[in-house]
């Protein structure tokens, strides 16, 4: 009989432990369980090292949602390079908006393929863009008159 109580694996975790050396340089641990994770935190506190941060990381699939980051930035410079000819109204407070968005999409278009662990903040953001890019993309086949692409976006 096939026991499937032990093959059974918990959803695999990982935490950035960040702590600073007595000399000033700062180090990153990476821990993948609970155990191995209180463990570093043990040796780190014995040892005498100052800890920075110990924060949960979370999987996010790079390799689906790279061309998202890139269609953001693409329609940032876009826009940007509009209000620097002239073709739309130059709005200060919207290009710093643009500017930061594109950015923002850069760091995320750069991370590791195909997974990428990233901190809580930084999935928060590449879900945010990548859900843009998906809106962005059914609003152009509404507006081509082809709501029926708007399942393949």
């Amino acid at each position: 009989m096939y026991d499937y109580a032990r093959t059974y694996y918990p959803r695999q975790q990982r935490w950035a432990i960040r702590y600073r050396l007595p000399d000033g340089t700062e180090k990153t641990h990476t821990s993948t369980s609970e155990e191995r994770k209180a463990q570093a935190l043990a040796s780190i506190k014995a040892k005498g090292f100052q800890l920075i941060s110990c924060r949960k990381l979370y999987p996010f699939n790079t390799e689906r949602n790279q061309h998202n980051f890139d269609l953001i930035h693409n329609i940032c410079a876009n826009a940007m390079h509009d209000m620097d000819t002239g073709e739309t109204p130059y709005n200060a407070a919207e290009y710093d908006r643009l500017a930061e968005t594109k950015e923002k999409a850069e760091r995320l278009f750069c991370l590791p393929l195909p997974v990428a662990w990233v901190p809580w903040e930084v999935l928060k953001d590449a879900k945010e863009l990548a859900t843009a890019a998906i809106n962005h993309r059914q609003d152009a086949c509404i507006a081509a008159g082809r709501p029926d692409l708007v399942r393949y976006c």
